[in-house]
């Protein structure tokens, strides 16, 4: 076992000791750092992280990848606080896939429309207080 499986090890524990759902790391971080440790990494750098997150196995419309570079950057984190050569791969760095679904009905859509139509004007009904 590596160094850096050894420090991923603590940092599950500790997480789950605190009570997050560790559904995603438990699987994904130990990939990350079989990476790390094949390509001869002593930490986490962001160019490993962003090269792992973007690996060409994966599609970039998926949500692989801001999923995987949510875990590379969460491990950093910690292994910061242990490792100054740490480096934490910034928030944006891989953009999280936005995608807007419509409506499934023309009937939904008008109900939402007529129910959000008097909470435009809430507002406008208000007068500004006048002073005597």
């Amino acid at each position: 076992m590596s160094a850096l499986s050894q420090v991923a090890d603590d940092y599950l524990r500790l997480r789950q000791g605190l009570g997050h759902d560790l559904a995603d790391a438990q699987r994904l971080l130990p990939r990350f750092v079989a990476y790390l440790d094949t390509i001869g990494a002593p930490t986490v750098t962001i160019e490993a992280a962003l090269a792992w997150a973007q690996q060409p196995n994966t599609s970039p419309a998926s949500s692989v990848w801001p999923r995987r570079m949510s875990i590379a950057r969460g491990f950093a984190r910690y292994m910061a606080g242990i490792d100054a050569r740490t480096e934490v791969p910034p928030l944006g760095l891989v953009p999280a896939r936005q995608r807007w679904r419509p409506p499934s009905s023309t009937a939904l859509l008008t109900l939402l429309l007529l129910w959000a139509r008097p909470a435009r004007y809430v507002g406008a009904c208000r007068r500004p207080p006048t002073r005597r």
